[in-house]
């Protein structure tokens, strides 16, 4: 996994994601879901 964050740094993935994907998928899905709603908010005003 450790040899994959450079690389995936580089194609445009945030370390913050890989970081918080090791913490455990409760915290990545406040993250999905708080981008969710915020791309729903988006669209509303438009």
């Amino acid at each position: 996994m450790d040899n994959m964050e450079p690389i995936l740094a580089v194609s445009g993935v945030p370390v913050r994601i890989l970081l918080a994907l090791r913490r455990g998928r409760v915290y990545v899905n406040l993250l999905m879901v708080k981008g969710l709603i915020g791309i729903a908010i988006i669209i509303a005003g438009l």
